[in-house]
C-alpha cells in the first residue's frame, strides 16, 4: 500500500492538491503529497522516498517568456558555447544507457528549485517581472519520471551530521554556508532527543532562510559531493524566510533540489496547473500521430531545439501565423489555408521510420537518430498509401484513408492528395538551395528554375501554382521550426509581422486544430530564420515565382499552358 493511499483525494495529490485534516478536536491543518513520502534512516543520513508520478511545480514568468522545457537558465538553451554543444552531441550519439536530457543536464549546473505546492511556486513566477511580462502565474508543472530519494536538507540530525565532519570531507566556507542558511552559529549545538525516533536530534534556534548566491554555492558543492556519492536524486528542505518572500512556516520540505534533473523529471503539460497545459485528444488522427512522434527523438541538438513532436507542433504554428498573413493570406483560400497548416504538421512523418538503418539507437519505445536522409521520399510514399507505417509497437498501418478523410472534412476533393505528396516529397530542397546560395538570391532564382524543369507534370496551371505556394509556406515553417514558436512575446498577439518584430504571443493553440498547442524549447539548436533572413528570402521567391514583380531572366515561363 502506498502512503497516504486511503486518503480521500488521493489521486489528486500527486497533482499538487492539498487536504484539510480536521479529524482532531479543535486542531485543523493543510496536508499535501509532501506528508506522504517515506521518510527514513538510510544508515548514513535522514531521507525520503517519493513515488513514481509525484509531481512538482517551478515557476518563473522569465523562464516561460523564454519557452523552454526545464528552469535551468536561459543559458543553457542558446548555443554560444559551441565546442561544448558539439562534445555533448558527440557523447549522446556514443552513449546507449542514458536518455538525452539526462545526458546534457548531467554537464551543466542545475540548482532551480522545485516546489510541491503549485502556490508556492506561483508565488516565484512573477520575481523580476518587467513591465512586459504580464502579471500571471507562469507554472511549470514536472513528474517523477521514477522512484526517487531525496536528503533532507532541513533534518536536525543530518545538518548535524555535515556541521561535525571533518573538513576533509565538509569543507569549513561550505559549513559556514550552511549555518548561514538555517541562522546557526558555530555556538549553535544542538540537543539529543533519545525519545524522538528518526530526528533524534534538535535545534532549538534554527530558521531556514532562503538566498539565492547563498543556496546557490552549496547547491553546486553538495550536487558533486554528497548528491552524487550516495545517488540520491537531490534534497529537500522547508523554505521558511527569502529575500523577498516571506513563507508561513509548516510547508514541510515544500522545496526540492535536483541534481540532475533532466534524470529524474519530465515536463507534465497534462497537468492543468501547468501554464501551458494541453489536454490532447489521442483518438483523432493528428492524436494518434501525437503519440507517434513522441517516441523520435532528436540528436542533432546544435540543429534542432526539438525532437520530432515539438519540430511538428512547431512547424503548425508557425506555418497558421504564415498563411494568415500578407501576402499569402491573399492568395490561399481558408481550405487552402487548413490544408497548409495540416502539412506542415505532417511533413516530417516520413522521420517514422523505427527499422530504419539511419536510426542511432533504440530504448524501450524510444528512438534516437540524428538524420534520417529518405524521409522525404518515405513520408510521400507514407501519404500516398505506397506504405504502410511501422509504429514502435510493431503495428502497421496504412494512413491513405486518414488523409482522403482528412482532406473531406477540410472540404477540399481528393485531387489535393497529390499536392500533399509532391509537398512531402519536395519539403527539404526549397532550404537546402537557400542555405547554399549565401544570400545570393540571382543564385537562388537559378537554380529554383533548375527545380520547377525536374518537377512531374500538373494537371492544371491552378494545380501547379497551389503546389508552389504551399510549398514555400511548408519550407518556411519548417525551418522557423528549428526553433519554437514564439519566443519573449507573452503579452502580445500572434502574426508573422509581429513575429519577425518580436511581438507574439507565444502559449498558442492551433487555430484548425484546437488540440494541439505550443511546446517549450528542449535544446539549444540553431535559429535558421535567422541566420538564413528566412522571411525576405522566402517573399522575394514568392514574388518570382508567382510573377508579382517584372522578371525577364525566368526561363520557362511558369504561368503558361506548358506542363510540367
Amino acid at each position: 500500500m502506498l502512503p497516504c493511499s486511503k486518503t480521500k483525494n488521493y489521486e489528486n495529490w500527486k497533482y499538487g492538491e492539498r487536504f484539510i485534516d480536521d479529524t482532531i478536536p479543535s486542531m485543523k491543518f493543510e496536508r499535501n503529497i509532501f506528508d506522504c513520502g517515506i521518510y527514513f534512516f538510510d544508515g548514513i543520513f535522514n531521507v525520503v522516498k517519493f513515488p513514481k508520478g509525484i509531481n512538482l511545480y517551478h515557476g518563473s514568468s522569465i523562464l516561460a517568456d523564454n519557452l523552454i522545457e526545464f528552469p535551468t537558465g536561459i543559458d543553457f538553451y542558446s548555443n554560444k558555447n559551441s565546442k561544448k554543444a558539439v562534445k555533448l552531441s558527440e557523447v549522446i550519439i556514443a552513449e546507449t544507457q542514458e536518455e538525452i536530457e539526462s545526458i546534457i543536464s548531467d554537464n551543466y549546473n542545475i540548482t532551480a528549485s522545485w516546489f510541491g505546492d503549485p502556490r508556492v511556486a506561483a508565488s516565484y513566477s512573477n520575481i523580476g517581472s518587467s513591465n512586459k511580462i504580464p502579471s500571471k502565474e507562469y507554472i511549470m508543472a514536472y513528474e517523477l519520471k521514477s522512484e526517487a530519494i531525496f536528503y533532507l536538507l532541513d533534518d536536525d540530525y543530518n545538518i548535524a551530521k555535515l556541521l561535525y565532519s571533518d573538513t576533509s570531507i565538509v569543507p569549513d566556507d561550505i559549513k559556514e554556508t550552511l549555518r548561514k542558511m538555517f541562522s546557526l552559529t558555530e555556538k549553535s549545538v544542538p540537543e539529543i532527543l533519545d525519545n524522538r525516533p528518526f530526528t533524534r536530534i534538535l535545534y532549538k534556534d534554527k530558521l531556514r532562510i532562503s538566498y539565492r548566491n547563498t543556496d546557490k554555492y552549496f547547491a553546486e558543492w553538495f550536487c558533486k559531493n554528497i548528491i552524487s556519492m550516495h545517488n540520491y536524486a537531490g534534497y529537500g528542505a522547508t523554505t521558511q524566510k527569502a529575500s523577498t518572500i516571506l513563507h508561513k512556516e509548516g510547508k514541510f520540505h515544500q522545496e526540492i533540489i535536483l541534481c540532475n534533473a533532466f534524470k529524474w523529471l519530465k515536463r507534465n503539460l497534462a497537468n492543468n496547473y501547468d501554464w501551458q497545459f494541453a489536454n490532447i485528444r489521442y483518438d483523432t488522427f493528428m492524436g494518434k500521430l501525437y503519440s507517434e512522434y513522441s517516441n523520435y527523438k532528436s540528436t542533432n541538438i546544435n540543429f534542432h531545439s526539438g525532437n520530432l513532436l515539438e519540430h511538428a507542433v512547431w512547424s503548425l504554428l508557425w506555418a497558421e501565423d504564415i498563411v494568415n498573413s500578407e501576402p499569402f493570406n491573399n492568395i490561399l483560400t481558408e481550405k487552402q489555408k487548413k490544408l497548409t497548416c495540416f502539412i506542415s504538421y505532417i511533413h516530417d512523418i516520413g522521420k517514422m521510420q523505427p527499422d530504419s538503418s539511419e536510426n542511432i539507437k533504440r530504448e524501450m519505445n524510444n528512438i534516437y537518430y540524428f538524420a534520417i536522409k529518405d524521409h522525404p521520399l518515405v513520408g510521400s510514399e507514407y501519404v500516398s498509401g505506397k506504405k504502410d507505417i511501422k509504429l514502435v509497437d510493431g503495428t502497421q498501418i496504412n494512413i491513405k484513408k486518414d488523409i482522403l478523410s482528412m482532406l473531406s472534412d477540410i472540404g477540399l476533393d481528393k485531387s489535393y492528395l497529390y499536392i500533399v505528396e509532391l509537398v512531402l516529397l519536395y519539403h527539404t530542397h526549397i532550404g537546402i538551395v537557400i542555405s547554399s546560395s549565401n544570400n545570393d538570391f540571382q543564385k537562388i532564382k537559378k537554380e529554383m528554375t533548375k527545380f520547377i524543369d525536374t518537377l512531374p507534370k500538373f494537371n492544371t496551371e491552378e494545380e501547379f501554382r497551389i503546389f508552389i505556394i504551399i510549398l514555400l509556406v511548408v519550407s518556411l515553417a519548417d525551418m522557423y521550426a528549428t526553433q519554437p514558436y514564439g519566443v519573449q512575446r507573452l503579452n502580445t498577439n500572434d502574426t508573422v509581422q509581429s513575429i519577425l518584430n518580436g511581438n507574439s504571443g507565444i502559449n498558442a493553440c492551433s487555430r484548425y486544430f484546437p488540440d494541439i498547442c505550443n511546446l517549450p524549447k528542449k535544446y539549444a539548436g540553431r535559429n535558421i530564420a535567422k541566420d538564413l533572413n528566412l522571411d525576405n528570402l522566402i517573399l522575394k521567391l514568392l514574388s518570382f515565382l508567382l510573377r508579382q514583380e517584372k522578371i525577364t531572366d525566368l526561363s520557362p515561363a511558369i504561368f503558361t499552358d506548358t506542363e510540367f
